[in-house]
């Protein structure tokens, strides 16, 4: 049973996994075209989402270092 919040199917099984890696044979069919696919582009669409977080993160703590800046 899968309680929480959890990235990969390997992660569920108590294995550690950085939040982008998909396990071949456990996540998906390495040998299916379509599966390594989907893969593919759900881990572009997470780097992207991240990489825009991470933007947006950024840009919130430069502008509040320019407030403490003024002061």
């Amino acid at each position: 049973m899968m309680i929480g919040d959890y990235t990969s199917m390997a992660e569920v099984d108590g294995q550690y996994r950085s939040p982008l890696t998909f396990t071949p044979g456990v996540d998906f069919d390495p040998y299916d075209p379509e599966e390594v696919e989907i893969v593919m582009e759900a881990s572009e669409w997470s780097v992207a989402a991240r990489m825009r977080h991470l933007e947006a993160e950024n840009a919130r703590l430069r502008a509040e270092l320019a407030e403490l800046d003024e002061d």
